[in-house]
């Protein structure tokens, strides 16, 4: 019977790493992982769970089955028998099953939460990375979906600022694991950095799975990376300012040519947040050049 799999990244699990004093000034400690499983059927699962560390170490958990359609199962802190991981996990089961990884840390207690890929991509799309860019900087998690072979992973990094470095590094991925690659670590990026990053394998045929933790001493936010591209895009909550709160969004030109982006943006005004006290629209455009990305930020 064919097995439905879910690969999980786990941008940091149990973290009791050395870390280098600049680093572990902004740099949340005490993470840990818990990922949450859900059947989607309407009989029984039963969902075995494989963590993957960075040198290919695996690691089998109990088979845990989900009765009934709705039926959730977590796993927190695992592998238990690991007193320190960092790496990725491959759910599989007999029914269609779906997963959100989430890491908590206990220094700041902040956490950032994504959703598991159910096939990976030969193009995964990471429109905001960082490095010390206003006090923020990215980890990106690459997985190799080939469970029986490592593979060579490029990224291919684009800066904002073309003074600033863009080109492509290359990264060894164990069968099923995953590399972090935190931004604050390499020195080929300098402090203020911000751009986008694309993955894909060298061999331009197997899958992978891409996730960005962007994180501060105060806050940690995730997101998984798109394997998809579209000419029209919904942002449900945009806010200006509202509750002490602004939104960037972040774009990114997939393609070989200039192309122009323009957002729409509609809501209300709040001035003393009782209820809407007028109604508000704008509407802002930009060229974007090829293989780029820029951010509109509403302050």
């Amino acid at each position: 019977m064919k097995r439905n799999t879910l690969m999980i990244l786990l941008v940091v699990l149990v973290l009791a790493l050395t870390i280098p004093g600049a680093f572990a000034q902004t740099f949340p400690t005490g993470g840990v992982s818990g990922i949450q499983v859900v059947n989607l059927d309407t009989s029984a699962a039963l969902v075995t769970a494989t963590y993957y560390a960075e040198d290919g170490t695996q690691y089998t958990l109990q088979d845990q089955t989900l009765a009934a359609q709705g039926d959730t199962y977590t796993y927190y802190s695992q592998p238990a028998e690991a007193s320190t991981f960092s790496g990725a996990a491959i759910l599989s089961a007999d029914k269609q099953i779906a997963a959100v990884a989430n890491t908590a840390f206990s220094s700041n207690g902040a956490g950032g939460a994504y959703g598991g890929s159910n096939t990976g991509s030969t193009t995964v799309l990471l429109p905001l990375v960082t490095k010390a860019y206003a006090g923020g900087s990215t980890a990106i998690g690459v997985q190799n979906t080939d469970t029986a072979n490592s593979i060579t992973a490029v990224i291919t990094f684009s800066a904002q600022d073309s003074a600033k470095f863009s080109g492509d590094k290359t990264y060894t991925l164990q069968p099923g694991a995953s590399q972090i690659i935190d931004l604050d670590l390499d020195s080929s990026f300098e402090d203020g950095w911000i751009g986008s990053a694309s993955i894909s394998p060298q061999d331009g045929s197997t899958p992978v799975v891409g996730s960005a933790l962007i994180y501060t001493g105060n806050y940690v936010y995730a997101y998984s990376g798109f394997t998809a591209t579209g000419t029209q895009w919904y942002l449900p909550l945009i806010r200006s300012e509202f509750a002490g709160l602004s939104t960037g969004v972040q774009v990114v030109n997939a393609g070989a040519t200039d192309v122009s982006v323009t957002i729409n943006y509609s809501g209300d005004v709040w001035l003393n947040y009782a209820g809407p006290d007028s109604a508000y629209t704008c509407t802002v455009t930009a060229t974007l050049p090829a293989s780029s990305s820029i951010t509109f930020y509403n302050a």
